[in-house]
């Protein structure tokens, strides 16, 4: 903040924030498709492929909100 301007400062910090959520949002969609297609389609099998992209923006929504809170809760990490 003492070399550079406000300005400046945010746009670098904006620019490594979108630098890490394209990484985790393939993380996200990858893991919720594993598990649709694995667990969910293991005990539906008859679904059809709309009820199947349903399922996993569903789980896409429910891994996004686990993670936020760990993340928020800090349960990721032991404590010392």
């Amino acid at each position: 903040m003492q070399t550079f301007d406000p300005w400046f400062v945010g746009l670098i910090g904006a620019a490594g924030l979108l630098g890490a959520l394209v990484p985790c949002s393939v993380l996200l969609i990858a893991a919720s498709s594993m598990l649709t297609k694995n667990v969910y389609a293991t005990f539906a099998p008859a679904s059809s492929d709309l009820q199947l992209a349903k399922v996993a923006k569903g789980i896409t929504l429910l891994l996004a909100l686990v993670v936020l809170y760990f993340t928020l809760n800090a349960y990721c990490w032991p404590s010392t």
